[in-house]
């Protein structure tokens, strides 16, 4: 229950009466007043009122804006759920509402988170606040973690990124859905590396990312066509000093190992099936058929003896065969 210093009591009874806030047809520059008024629980009354404006309550929102930053947490709260009624509208001040999400004040990340849930669809690096947020309390976190859910309408990033972050090792489960493979593998790591740099001011977040990256890239096995990836991913965490940079890097040398060994092999494999091709196609060329028969020939008419019939004329045994013959005359 807020108490309100007795001074202030004369200024709130205009608006608040009967323990319900309402607005007793003050005049919008009276209210306006009030807002900016010196005293927090004529601030904090006057946000409620607006609050209770619903769609109405647009008038108000440079007034909103600023209170969303108000030295005294209970006006800042009572801004949030302010905002939350605008609705989408609103989606100007999602900025400022996750500033809200790491407040030190329980109800103030509350009634951020509220107000956050209220103003529709989300994509997924605007929920990166809400999971970091879920890290400041484990009462807050499956809270969180559902508008997380709620916000992206359950688009398969964000769905994927509420399996891996937002202090998954809370709900190992979670990360059991993994299956491991090298298609999965890279379509996570790909939204990693979509969300390094939007990560790097979330201070519980960022370091939960480091870990997951390190344990995506430990449980897949990678191919040599993976490299480019996982370099991304090293030279990020390598920047950052992370302590996980060294694991990955190691795994990336095993794969430029693996690379040259294929390459040296299909070397040889392509170097093996030309010299098969060549030896498989030399007996049948042309090329190589004339000259070994000109040596046949050569070989038959030297060594095919002619018999000589009459004084000017040889019969070969082959002559039919080979018209180009040398004579030789056997010794009597």
């Amino acid at each position: 229950m807020i108490h309100y210093p007795s001074h202030s009591r004369t200024k709130i009874n205009g608006i608040f009466y009967g323990g319900k806030i309402t607005i007793f047809h003050l005049p919008i520059s009276q209210l306006l007043h009030l807002l900016r008024d010196d005293d927090w629980s004529v601030r904090f009354t006057a946000v409620k009122a607006v609050g209770n404006l619903d769609l109405e309550a647009k008038q108000f929102i440079p007034q909103l804006q600023q209170l969303l930053r108000d030295e005294n947490s209970d006006v800042s709260s009572a801004a949030a759920k302010a905002v939350g009624e605008i609705g989408s509208e609103a989606k100007k001040f999602i900025p400022q509402l996750q500033q809200l999400l790491s407040d030190e004040d329980s109800n103030v990340r509350s009634a951020a988170a509220t107000a956050v849930s209220q103003m529709g669809k989300l994509n997924t690096q605007e929920i990166l606040p809400i999971l970091n947020a879920a890290h400041k309390s484990s009462y807050e976190e499956a809270r969180l973690r559902f508008i997380a859910y709620f916000v992206s309408a359950g688009e398969s990033n964000a769905v994927t990124l509420i399996q891996w972050l937002g202090s998954p090792k809370e709900y190992p489960y979670e990360n059991n859905k993994f299956d491991d493979t090298r298609k999965e593998g890279k379509k996570v790591l790909n939204l990693f590396a979509e969300i390094w740099e939007a990560t790097e001011l979330l201070e519980e977040l960022r370091p939960e990312l480091e870990r997951q990256i390190a344990k995506v890239v430990d449980r897949v096995q990678w191919q040599p066509q993976d490299i480019n990836l996982l370099t991304t991913h090293h030279e990020n965490l390598k920047a950052a000093s992370s302590t996980h940079a060294d694991s990955i890097n190691t795994k990336i040398k095993l794969l430029k190992g693996i690379q040259v060994f294929s390459y040296i092999w299909k070397f040889l494999l392509l170097h093996a099936i030309t010299w098969f091709t060549l030896l498989s196609l030399y007996p049948k060329s042309r090329e190589i058929q004339t000259p070994r028969l000109d040596s046949t020939l050569c070989h038959q008419n030297l060594y095919s003896p002619t018999i000589k019939t009459s004084a000017n004329s040889t019969v070969s045994p082959d002559s039919s065969v080979y018209p180009i013959r040398r004579n030789i005359n056997f010794p009597v």
